[in-house]
């Protein structure tokens, strides 16, 4: 009796270790880092206190930021890039930025949703969510530079949702993410964003989209008072925890 008690110890504490070793390793992605000739190979890991970076071969290219030390972190289902307060003195003081590519078969999908928890507004989810119920939704051109990209705008209740084939390309916005939404009119809509964007004013992002149908006042009158609702909610968290 007292050999099978302790084989059955035995055998449970080898499932907790395996499971234990599996719950590890989904905090544990391998990637791609770019090079000036070639790129590198490692593993990147979600930690509580931030992010680490470690390469094969070339301890001195790996590295570990913390989560007050993001300025922005841009993530999409097979890249990411990590914009931190230190200075690149060979590019006169410029902000470093590290990149890197999910290695194949493997994606950044899976941390979505903790990166945000951590981040907030400083993470651009370049990733278009599925879970939320959609209130209403367009097919639209985001008009960019000399072109633009192909999609759907999902508007949601808890924010908006651009899904587009092209790589890079979607994104998905809280309302806590959107600075401000204007329209000139029922066939275009433009969502200011906190995303960094260093070309426009104050350093947010602005997202014009074409829509290929005509959008009903009361879904605009909608989208600003869930957004402005929203704002007035932050407002009296933030008066609350004395931020």
């Amino acid at each position: 009796m007292a050999f099978g008690s302790e084989a059955y110890g035995r055998a449970a504490i080898g499932v907790m270790v395996l499971v234990m070793s599996a719950a590890a390793a989904e905090r544990q992605v391998a990637v791609r880092h770019p090079h000036l000739y070639k790129e590198g190979a490692g593993t990147l890991a979600l930690e509580p206190s931030g992010l680490t970076y470690q390469e094969t071969g070339k301890p001195g290219h790996s590295w570990s930021v913390r989560w007050d030390d993001v300025q922005q972190l841009w993530v999409s289902a097979g890249e990411m890039r990590v914009l931190t307060y230190r200075d690149q003195r060979w590019q006169l003081g410029r902000d470093r930025e590290f990149e890197l590519a999910a290695a194949e078969g493997v994606t950044f999908t899976p941390w979505v949703t903790e990166l945000k928890e951590q981040l907030g507004q400083r993470m651009a989810m370049a990733v278009a969510s599925q879970a939320e119920a959609v209130l209403w939704r367009v097919p639209v051109k985001l008009r960019k530079g000399f072109g633009g990209s192909e999609g759907v705008l999902r508007v949601t209740a808890e924010g908006v949702v651009y899904e587009s084939e092209e790589r890079g390309e979607s994104r998905t916005w809280r309302f806590e993410d959107i600075e401000n939404v204007a329209s000139a009119g029922r066939f275009e809509l433009t969502l200011t964003t906190y995303e960094r964007a260093k070309l426009e004013y104050g350093d947010k992002k602005g997202f014009h989209f074409q829509l290929k149908r005509p959008m009903e006042q009361r879904q605009y009158e909608a989208l600003w008072r869930r957004l402005h609702d929203a704002k007035q909610l932050q407002y009296l968290t933030d008066i609350k925890d004395g931020r």
